[in-house]
């Protein structure tokens, strides 16, 4: 008859099922010592960058969250990352411009005055809070769930042709400096991103640059799309055409004017245009760029198309309905 031995796992060597072991909690409280404890410092100052950036510009401006139909605006790209920057940037550009063109007073800088006016001048903007009468400023940056694109949505007086055409003559005559925002691209009507609400759009949009006359006109159209795949690039095209109708003629390298399409989610939105091309395709990034080009359409052609927009933008300023000017032909 033998003894039975029993004998136990060495607890030193092993791990139980469910348990952790020293180095993997070691490793845990590191993980929650810090977030930014092993990154790159420069990866660790470009987020606070960042951050900076999204706080100065939610502090300072007031931001919708959807694009209204029946609104009208203007998109701004940027490069990735710069959102932020491109809106304080846009608020500035839209300020000067606003300004020039209709004589507003929008901007938030106080400097040069007193600290008398300045308390005074709070004072009242109080009361008138408290009284239900407080300004709002005809433009205001919407958030959009796509990177690289911002919104501005504007309202009376400002129309979104006469200002784009504004800033980029003002980019042109190195009157107006920006550094975060590229392309703009004007809306003047917003409607439901379907076949229905795009037609819609386009009889309040294209008659007065259509049908108001007998001679020819030679246009093209520029449909984009942003998170939006319902109506496809033809379909666009087509739905467009048929409110233009068959008494004009698609020209798609020289046309007199550009029918812009633009796409957004459930939304989409309008506006015609001209010299789209010579404007560098209204792109501020690329009129700020050295001019060696003397032929059509170069330095000479883009500085002759500016003169002419400056002085489109400033009657459309004075019109009674401004949203159907567009800036002059090509000289």
């Amino acid at each position: 008859m033998y003894d039975t031995v029993t004998t136990f796992p060495d607890l030193t060597s092993h791990q139980l099922p469910g348990s952790t072991t020293s180095a993997e909690m070691a490793g845990n409280n590191r993980k929650r010592g810090s977030n930014n404890e092993g990154l790159d410092p420069k990866s660790i100052k470009k987020n606070k960058t960042k951050e900076y950036w999204k706080n100065q510009a939610k502090a300072k401006y007031h931001s919708l969250h959807s694009i209204e139909e029946g609104s009208q605006g203007i998109f701004a790209t940027c490069d990735r990352g710069r959102e932020a920057r491109c809106v304080e940037e846009m608020y500035r550009l839209l300020e000067q411009v606003a300004s020039e063109l209709y004589g507003l007073d929008v901007s938030d800088d106080k400097n040069g005055k007193d600290e008398d006016e300045d308390i005074e001048a709070s004072i009242r903007k109080e009361i008138g809070d408290l009284k239900g009468a407080k300004s709002e400023k005809p433009f205001v940056s919407v958030k959009l769930d796509v990177e690289c694109v911002v919104f501005f949505c504007l309202k009376p007086p400002c129309e979104p042709t006469a200002m784009v055409n504004a800033l980029c003559a003002g980019t042109v005559e190195d009157r107006l400096k920006s550094r975060y925002v590229h392309r703009l691209t004007p809306v003047t009507r917003i409607g439901k991103a379907n076949a229905e609400g795009l037609e819609a759009v386009a009889k309040e949009v294209l008659p007065p640059h259509f049908h108001q006359g007998e001679e020819c006109i030679k246009f093209a159209i520029k449909p984009t799309s942003r998170n939006h795949n319902y109506l496809k690039r033809d379909q666009i095209i087509k739905i467009v055409a048929d409110v233009v109708g068959t008494k004009h003629k698609a020209d798609l390298k020289n046309p007199d004017l550009l029918i812009l399409v633009d796409f957004y989610q459930s939304i989409c939105g309008m506006s015609v245009v001209k010299d789209w091309e010579t404007l560098k395709k209204f792109n501020l990034a690329q009129l700020q760029e050295p001019k060696t080009d003397t032929k059509e359409g170069g330095s000479e052609g883009v500085a002759a198309v500016a003169s002419g927009v400056t002085r489109t933008a400033t009657t459309v300023s004075s019109s009674v309905t401004p949203a159907v000017d567009v800036p002059a032909e090509k000289s």
